[in-house]
């Protein structure tokens, strides 16, 4: 298994996107982002879209570059940051002033304790924000990486990497359906 079956899997109505994954994920090359950083981002997308032939794939990638110790951040912050996002979504649009200006006050050890880099850390809990739609957690992670020196243009590779996955996790959602064919309408019905 490799990102390479990935690729050959996208369905051919979906060149668009054949030709991202290609391109940012099988011919990986950057100067932005370390090799490290990229697969523990990739991995964590695929744990937040819980596409299991996506995931395979980055696992036997993830296990050439990471330890299990960074793979197991990766799951607990993709846990920890689901929790929160789906409260902070529920604040955000409550109308009640006191609702509002409650703060979180959930354990937050887990993140501050994690043995592993603080910046590919955040930069995964980015792009998990990304797939749960959460701006509050976008606008903290996003702050955190600037301040660390990481450039837009590393937060815009990650909400590619995060687009790019989410649609193909899409696709094989929707060639994974039971599949009918559809005839287009003669001209006498």
């Amino acid at each position: 298994m490799s990102l390479s079956a990935i690729y050959k899997k996208i369905p051919s109505y979906a060149p668009d996107l054949a030709d991202d994954f290609k391109s940012m994920f099988v011919d990986f090359k950057s100067d932005l982002i370390t090799e490290e950083q990229f697969i523990s981002v990739s991995l964590a997308i695929c744990f937040v879209i819980k596409n299991e032939f996506l995931l395979n794939n980055f696992k036997s990638e993830a296990v050439l570059c990471l330890d299990a110790s960074t793979i197991s951040c990766i799951k607990s912050a993709v846990i920890m940051l689901a929790r929160d996002s789906v409260f902070y979504k529920f604040i955000d649009a409550s109308s009640n002033d006191e609702i509002k200006s409650s703060t979180i006050n959930l354990n937050e050890e887990t993140i501050d304790k994690m043995n592993t880099d603080h910046i590919t850390l955040y930069m995964s809990l980015l792009a998990a924000s990304i797939l749960n739609n959460c701006v509050r957690n976008i606008n903290i992670y996003t702050d955190k990486l600037l301040a660390r020196g990481i450039s837009a243009e590393v937060l815009l590779l990650i909400a590619k990497m995060a687009a790019v996955l989410k649609a193909i996790a899409e696709s094989f959602g929707i060639e994974a359906i039971r599949n009918y064919e559809f005839t287009p309408r003669g001209e006498n019905i």
